[in-house]
This record gives C-alpha cells, sequence and structure tokens, in this order.
C-alpha cells in the first residue's frame, strides 16, 4: 500500500498550534481496520480519509478515525481536509468553486471557503442538535478535577446529546478550568458509560474579542484532552442558544439574512495544552430552522508517502 498524507494544524493561522489532523485525499479502496491502522500510526487525535462521494449532487464522503475507533464527526480534521484537497486542485470546479457538499455519519455537511483560493477560512455548517438534562455529573466534575465551588454559571447548567456524544458542563472561572488535573483513567471509564466526549466550558476568556473558552476530554476515543475541537464547538453553539444566552450578549455579532439572522462569536481552546486555537463559531436561524457554523484556518505542516 502506497498513500500519500498531509498533515494541517487547524483552528490557527500558525504552524505548532491549533489541532492537527492528518487527511488522506485519496482512501478509495481502505478497510476500516486499515483506516484505524493509519490513524494509529499517525498518533494524532483524528485522521480524515476522503472518499469519493455516492449519492448524486455531492462532492465528498468523509470518515474519521481516532487511534482507537471511528468517530462520528470531526471539526478540524474536516477542515484540514478543506484545505488540503483545495491544495491538491481537487475542490469543486464546477458552479460556486468556493462550496463543496459532503457526507458522513451525522448527515450532510457544506463547507464554505473565504478568501481568494480559501486561504483564509473554511466554514463547516454543522447539523442542529438539541440537548437535555446531564444527570449526576458529580463524579464527572470530581474525575475532571474541578471543585465543587466551581461547578456554577449563572444561567447555565449541565446538558448533553447523546447521539452526537457530547456532553457540556459549565465550570465558573478560566483558574479552575486550567488548573483541573484529570484523573483520565476514571475519566475513561465514566466516558464510556455516557458514550461522550467531555465539553468544559467557562464565559472567562483570555481575549476580548473571545466570549467563551474551553477544554475537550475524549479518553474513551484514545484521545485525553484535545487541543481545538470543531465538533464540540458546534454542540456548544446549541448549548448557548438553547440557554438563551447568545440573543443581546456583548462580544456576540447579529447580522440579519432573508428569513432570519445570524449570531456569531468566537472560542477559544488549546491555551492550556500550549496549542491555542480559536474557533469562528456562528448560529444561523432562517426560517425557523436553525444549523451550527464553525470556522477557521488551517496551515500545513507536512506531507509525504505512506508505505505498508
Amino acid at each position: 500500500m502506497r498513500l500519500e498524507i498531509v498533515q494541517y494544524d487547524s483552528f490557527t493561522d500558525r504552524a505548532f498550534s491549533g489541532n492537527p489532523a492528518a487527511v488522506v485525499c485519496d482512501a478509495d479502496g481502505l478497510e476500516e481496520d486499515a483506516m484505524l491502522a493509519i490513524a494509529r500510526e499517525m498518533n494524532l487525535s483524528e485522521t480524515a480519509f476522503v472518499f469519493q462521494a455516492e449519492e448524486p449532487g455531492v462532492d465528498f464522503r468523509f470518515r474519521w478515525f481516532t487511534p482507537e475507533a471511528e468517530v462520528p464527526f470531526c471539526g478540524h480534521a474536516t477542515l484540514a481536509a478543506a484545505f488540503a484537497l483545495n491544495a491538491a486542485g481537487r475542490w469543486p470546479a464546477s458552479g460556486d468553486r468556493s462550496v463543496a457538499r459532503v457526507t458522513c455519519r451525522i448527515g450532510e455537511l457544506r463547507l464554505s471557503g473565504e478568501g481568494e483560493n480559501l486561504l483564509e477560512r473554511v466554514w463547516i455548517d454543522v447539523p442542529w442538535a438539541t440537548l437535555v438534562e446531564l444527570p449526576e455529573t458529580d463524579a464527572i466534575y470530581e474525575a475532571c478535577g474541578i471543585p465543587a465551588d466551581q461547578r456554577q454559571v449563572a444561567g447555565w447548567r449541565p446538558l448533553w446529546n447523546r447521539a452526537r456524544a457530547k456532553a457540556v458542563l459549565p465550570v465558573t472561572s478560566a483558574a479552575a478550568l486550567g488548573a483541573a488535573q484529570p484523573d483520565f483513567v476514571r475519566l475513561r471509564h465514566l466516558a464510556e458509560e455516557l458514550g461522550c466526549v467531555l465539553v468544559l466550558v467557562t464565559p472567562e476568556v483570555r481575549e476580548p474579542e473571545s466570549l467563551v473558552q474551553t477544554r475537550v476530554f475524549a479518553p474513551h476515543f484514545g484521545v485525553d484532552e484535545d487541543p481545538v475541537t470543531g465538533s464540540a464547538n458546534a454542540i456548544l453553539a446549541c448549548y448557548l442558544d438553547q440557554l438563551g444566552w447568545l440573543a443581546g450578549r456583548e462580544g456576540v455579532t447579529r447580522r440579519g439574512i432573508a428569513g432570519g439572522e445570524v449570531l456569531g462569536y468566537r472560542a477559544e481552546q488549546g491555551d492550556f495544552l500550549g496549542r491555542p486555537g480559536r474557533v469562528s463559531v456562528e448560529v444561523v436561524t432562517a426560517e425557523g430552522h436553525k444549523l451550527a457554523r464553525i470556522g477557521g484556518a488551517a496551515v500545513r505542516v507536512l506531507e509525504g508517502t505512506l508505505f505498508a
């Protein structure tokens, strides 16, 4: 087997920051065990595999693997794949060159680029998700290393969406978020029971342009802590909107569109790991329907040939 493979740092415009992801742009014919073996070899939080589309009107089919398992959606590896496909001259040539349609396990994604030749930012439209109350959170907070007096944010509460494998837990301060030292053995057991990645979020940020700061733990997928997580920030957009926290909030932009509006903000992640990343986030409401959009840049840091 001989495969061309590239690696990008996502949600950043600087190498060695953000979240690294590997991309195989020509994955047709690869079996699941081969993809898992490649992801283990790359030893990154995710590796993206790009296949030819199976449906009319669709440009690509994506799959994503951690070193231990397949995941239904990965934001930063999708961003990396978009930039890799564009660099390879494979972005859709007909119609609007800046837009591609991608199928995956959670449905259809719409990827759109900004700037000349997509070099500034790519947006990913993610299907909306509704969250429900997350029961019995004390054990999770304890395993994450969050003290009892740092688990309250006014108007927030722990919520989850099991179908999207995400649970959101508020943290009072950035200091507590950064000081947390998770017990990953215990946390892996709890995350496996829930079947969810754990998203910890605080409204305390480092930069005035940002609205929230997060840390994301996925030990049951072989990723103790993910540097910058697009899928988690997409769920977090649904979470904040569902709680009514975005409307009228300072730091949230608002613009009208046909039949609705767009609320936008920026999220911080990765700083506590020395890999700062910034995620542009939008909540789009149009004609009674909602979707979350996550966006960012990506930088190519490595390319080569994989032999096996």
